[in-house]
């Protein structure tokens, strides 16, 4: 613990709180030391300490200097006391001249401070003797003792806290939680949609070699003696334990309070007690991960990687980021977009979509016998591909949308092997978002067009476009090469790229599909999908914009094996993606130095998969 000289400072007991002189507890004129434990401030809470050779000096700001009292004395301990007219190093060192009991000896070790007077002992809190809430402050002649009420630490008075965000590259943004709690401990978990507020927040403390982790809400953070999920220990706070000093103490008596944390993006933290922090995979609090410690695991990457973070919103991290990417080309950044985007609206009473739309797996399903389900719940199962509407996935850090769309009448739906969410949905909730955040940008790929035989069919649908985005739409005189400066400086938060060589002509608004490629693995095989992805991603045209698509392809052997009773085979498409995205999430972190562009999931929400691309953005860019 270093020794602050000539500056005010707190200082701080083990166990009976902040060193004041009192106002009104007094001596003659002597003001008694005594110690608060509820941490208040103002001046008579306030020292400096002095060095003249060897000798200390302490300062009470308010009440004069330091010193053990002769005569003032409870059973053999001698009162701590500070002189109002002693204010001067002068005048205390001419007083330690004729008394040593004015002179103080310090001893630091990395964790305390013994603070001992010259003339009568080494000074501690009293446990007993009181002035209402307040502990008496003496000295013990001939005392050695450690720990406890004889040790101090220095604070200081206005210290600066880098309050931070931990995020799991697997299961998102670290926090205490309000309701789960064990007793009066807050449940730590993991957020794979990265929330806000002073719960997400955390600062990092050291003390010699040893880090504590403080939450701004809820206090220090431990892990479970008890509390176990198995042989894990659950990570809880503990919303007593709130200044360092505390948390030193408990880490003293348990080191369940002690951490280990590494460094950047996918560092490890582990508990010096109960082993490696990691976000349990199975282990919920309904979409929220629970974060807990294993012994003896030496596990990496995935659940068990955290990176530090500055605070950040997942509804505004491209203009959060606008110093670390507004400079970088279209084609260079990394971008989060969702698979078949408007099939959250997918159900069992959804029509049909057109035949060119239907999979081979659909039309497996009507050979399956099918007990107690009917056809149309199981398309629906493993149509949906998303869990959150458009306004849920662009709040979630989503930009790009993958839109497949079909007209009927004079409505037009997306679709994915059923109907889902109808056009006018998807552009109302792009629009509402898009002006409440100005410095976001969209990407909407209209990539597959149904019952739309001619151009005269899609016009209603494109002038809908225009009337909703107006100005907003970069145009296609734009291209992969411009910036986000570019599009930002000219107001544009649209690109839309169609699938219709006579519009794209025809109307400037539109981007041509050759500015793309997005290769599809079409596999059931998750080792399969990794190789093809890598694959595509060695090979990409860096001069285009390129989207790697992390998502398996149901057949109907797949399906007809999840419809069977007590399997572990999936028996819907958010149970399959349950089983990829968290994977492809890791791998993405994995080949963070190459060259991606755009990637798509299905599910996002079931890992940390804007954070983790947004981290990516940040280790390329900055």
């Amino acid at each position: 613990m270093e020794i602050k000289l000539n500056q005010w400072i707190y200082l701080e007991n083990f166990n009976h709180g902040r060193l004041f002189a009192a106002d009104a507890d007094k001596i003659d004129n002597d003001h008694l030391v005594e110690t608060d434990p509820t941490g208040k401030t103002g001046d008579k809470y306030q020292w400096m300490i002095h060095q003249v050779g060897s000798d200390y000096f302490i300062q009470n700001r308010s009440h004069g200097f330091m010193f053990s009292a002769d005569g003032d004395k409870k059973g053999s301990d001698h009162l701590v006391e500070c002189d109002p007219k002693v204010i001067t190093l002068a005048q205390a060192i001419s007083k330690g001249k004729d008394s040593s009991k004015w002179k103080w000896t310090l001893s630091a070790s990395p964790t305390e401070l013994l603070i001992t007077n010259q003339r009568h002992g080494q000074m501690f809190a009293a446990d007993e003797d009181k002035k209402g809430n307040d502990h008496l402050v003496e000295t013990r002649p001939n005392g050695r003792d450690s720990g406890g009420k004889w040790a101090w630490a220095i604070t200081e008075i206005n210290p600066h806290i880098d309050w931070i965000c931990l995020e799991n590259t697997l299961y998102g943004r670290l926090f205490a939680a309000n309701e789960d709690k064990k007793g009066n401990d807050h449940l730590v978990e993991a957020d794979p949609l990265c929330g806000s507020g002073d719960k997400y927040l955390w600062a990092i403390h050291q003390s010699g070699g040893e880090y504590f982790i403080q939450n701004k809400l809820y206090g220090f953070m431990f892990a479970a003696d008890q509390d176990k999920q198995g042989s894990d220990h659950q990570v809880e706070c503990d919303p007593s334990v709130t200044t360092l000093l505390q948390a030193i103490k408990k880490g003293q008596e348990n080191a369940k309070w002690k951490w280990d944390v590494g460094s950047g993006m996918g560092m490890v933290i582990s508990n010096r007690r109960y082993g490696r922090m990691f976000a349990a995979a199975e282990d919920k609090k309904d979409n929220d991960h629970l974060v807990e410690t294993r012994p003896n695991a030496q596990n990496t990457g995935g659940k068990w990687a955290w990176t530090r973070s500055e605070h950040w919103t997942p509804t505004d991290w491209m203009g959060e980021l606008a110093t670390v990417i507004g400079n970088t080309p279209l084609k260079e950044l990394v971008l989060p977009g969702t698979h078949d985007s408007g099939s959250y609206a997918c159900s069992a009473t959804s029509t049909l979509a057109p035949k060119q739309d239907i999979p081979e797996w659909v039309n497996a399903i009507y050979g399956i016998p099918l007990v107690g389900l009917g056809v149309m719940d199981v398309i629906a199962r493993w149509a949906k591909a998303q869990g959150k509407n458009i306004a849920g996935q662009l709040a979630g850090g989503i930009r790009y949308l993958d839109l497949r769309v079909v007209r009927s009448g004079t409505k037009y739906y997306t679709c994915h092997s059923l109907y889902g969410a109808s056009m006018d949905e998807v552009i109302h909730q792009t629009k509402t978002f898009l002006a409440q955040h100005p410095k976001e940008l969209v990407i909407l790929d209209f990539n597959h067009l149904y019952n739309m035989d001619s151009l005269h069919d899609q016009i209603p649908l494109i002038q809908q476009l225009i009337d909703a985005f107006g100005n907003k739409m970069a145009p296609n005189s734009m291209g992969p090469d411009n910036t986000l400066n570019d599009f930002w400086k000219m107001g544009y938060q649209v690109i839309a790229l169609y699938d219709n060589a006579e519009a794209v002509n025809q109307y400037p608004q539109l981007w041509s599909q050759s500015q793309m490629s997005s290769p599809w693995p079409d596999t059931t095989h998750l080792v399969t999908l990794k190789e093809e992805m890598a694959r595509n991603l060695h090979n990409r045209n860096v001069n285009i914009l390129f989207v790697l698509q992390g998502l398996l392809t149901p057949d109907g052997d797949m399906i007809a094996k999840g419809l069977v009773p007590f399997t572990s085979d999936p028996s819907s498409l958010e149970n399959l993606a349950k089983t990829v995205t968290p994977d492809v999430t890791t791998w993405l972190a994995d080949w963070a130095s190459q060259n991606q562009n755009i990637a798509i999931v299905d599910w996002f929400n079931l890992a940390n998969y804007a954070g983790t691309i947004r981290q990516i953005n940040v280790q390329k860019h900055r």
